[in-house]
């Protein structure tokens, strides 16, 4: 997973991404680094979550060398970050989501591997940063991983994923209050299914997106929207922009009817240059029964990650784009018009900057402020570390 930062000038100063001279008014959210519990070695994190200005969660994964994982927790108390001990474990570990009950207490989930078995994994959190454990979810005979998670409510929450080794199928688990249990889900692709991220709106109001894949091509994939009526999960239609590849990476809802789903598109199927230096951010905006298909307002390489729809008129987009070689990280926010790139400070100069991703963005119901999440590597850290970003409101 990419990201990326605007073109930045200097290091204490927050100035905005280059934009075309045609661009809308910048909005005024301003975003500053906030220094994350470092990893063992190198790591990142992939999402977040926030019940409170004071009660902030934030997983990932550390490394501890390319092929050894473990879980990368941390919380959030007003002041600062704060490392949380992780589940032991002797699998390899990996946290793709992070979802917060009206209680305090956050649920991971992702995965976990052991003698070349990947399953799902679910960890609870106690509230305030307290210890983990494992809690017992939905393991497929074949396999699989946990991507995404929403729980609206104590007893109304939703986890997606995928199941299968060989041939991927979408996997959906619901949080009735009790336990986990898994729902039936449609797996239209005949070589795979893959679900990403989930919303949910109401208790019959629920979306998640993904891709799907009809050919053994790899690079070869269209858009995959999923809805829940309140009594099963069905397929909707939505764009499809991408000549050779659109993928889902996040979906939020503004309210019931306004939707939000990101990702990127590619429409050169060659390997030279790599696919991943084709891909274009897209926002699918569904409003009214109607879509609007965006375009990120940076004219290179980027990848929508993540999405929160505070209000119809006000979404903000975490992202990446390329720039000089290297990834930088990158925020855009609809306001009714169209997207346009927020200042952020990323809390290095050009020159001690290697590369910078953000991979997830929440809101604090109680502020309006932001967090997006990710990992950057400069010249002091060398290897990717974990990242966090905070805006104003």
């Amino acid at each position: 997973m990419k990201s990326a930062l605007a073109f930045v000038l200097a290091a204490t100063v927050p100035l905005i991404a280059a934009t075309p001279a045609h661009a809308a008014p910048v909005p005024a959210r301003i975003w500053w680094d906030v220094t994350a519990p470092a990893a063992k070695i190198y790591g990142e994190l992939q999402a977040v979550s926030a019940r409170s200005s004071t009660d902030v969660w934030a997983v990932g994964t550390g490394h501890l060398g390319d092929d050894e994982s473990h879980a990368q927790v941390n919380h959030w108390d007003g002041i600062r970050w704060q490392s949380v001990p992780e589940v032991a474990s002797e699998a390899w570990v990996e946290l793709n989501g992070v979802g917060t009950l009206p209680s305090g207490e956050a649920v991971a989930v992702g995965s976990e591997t052991a003698g070349g078995r990947t399953l799902p994994l679910i960890e609870s959190y106690a509230a305030g940063g307290g210890a983990g454990r494992v809690i017992p979810g939905p393991i497929p005979a074949d396999g699989g991983a946990w991507q995404g998670i929403d729980l609206r409510t104590a007893t109304d929450g939703w986890a997606v994923g995928t199941s299968g080794s060989q041939v991927s199928q979408t996997l959906i688990a619901h949080w009735n209050g009790t336990d986990w249990q898994q729902v039936p889900s449609p797996s239209p692709g005949t070589v795979s299914s893959r679900l990403t991220a989930v919303t949910a709106v109401a208790a019959d109001d629920a979306w998640a997106v993904g891709e799907i894949q009809n050919k053994s091509d790899t690079k070869l994939a269209s858009s995959l929207l999923l809805h829940w009526d309140g009594s099963s999960w069905t397929q909707v239609d939505v764009p499809d922009p991408g000549l050779v590849r659109t993928r889902l990476l996040a979906v939020d809802a503004a309210a019931a009817g306004e939707l939000w789903a990101v990702g990127y598109t590619q429409d050169t199927p060659s390997d030279d240059p790599d696919p991943d230096e084709l891909q274009q951010g897209v926002a699918l905006y569904l409003s009214n029964g109607t879509w609007r298909v965006l375009r990120s307002s940076q004219p290179t390489v980027t990848e929508f990650t993540g999405v929160v729809a505070i209000a119809p008129r006000e979404v903000v987009l975490a992202s990446y784009l390329l720039f000089a070689g290297a990834e930088h990280t990158n925020i855009e926010e609809w306001r009714g018009s169209a997207l346009v790139p927020d200042w952020i400070n990323p809390g290095t100069s050009n020159n001690e900057h290697i590369g910078s991703a953000l991979t997830a963005i929440a809101a604090e119901p109680d502020t309006g402020r932001l967090w997006s999440v990710g990992w950057q590597a400069n010249t002091f850290t060398g290897r990717e570390q974990p990242y966090s970003l905070h805006s104003t409101t």
